[in-house]
């Protein structure tokens, strides 16, 4: 099988709610560096897979706390309504669990002393 036909780009048309598919590929190339780029490569990928993970943590405990409540086990019994929306977004709120929540976290993260920058104008 084709590598194009594996890996299909799917798109959702917002005015009818179509799934159409589009292909795609991956195309790896080689870097070529030296010893010490290198080392600074690898300790910015590290420091942004710590990063990464520090963020997906957070927002994963969040959605524990948020699958452990009762109001949560009793919105996803409902049939699909207004009411049970508004639930699922009280407990959005109640438990800070958006999109805004995670910028200030990450706020909070960068003004920590405990982070790498990993800007290419700093050094590691």
């Amino acid at each position: 099988m084709p590598l194009i036909d594996r890996f299909p780009i799917i798109c959702y048309n917002a005015n009818n709610g179509s799934q159409e598919f589009y292909p795609s590929f991956i195309l790896e190339l080689p870097v070529k560096t030296d010893d010490y780029q290198a080392r600074i490569l690898q300790k910015r990928f590290e420091a942004a897979r710590q990063i990464y993970n520090t963020y997906l943590g957070e927002s994963m405990r969040s959605l524990n706390l948020i699958r452990q409540s009762k109001t949560h086990q009793k919105a996803r019994k409902m049939l699909k309504d207004k009411e049970r929306s508004q639930l699922f977004r009280d407990l959005n709120l109640r438990f800070d669990f958006s999109e805004y929540s995670l910028w200030a976290y990450s706020t909070k993260l960068r003004t920590s002393r405990s982070v790498i920058i990993i800007d290419s104008e700093y050094k590691l």
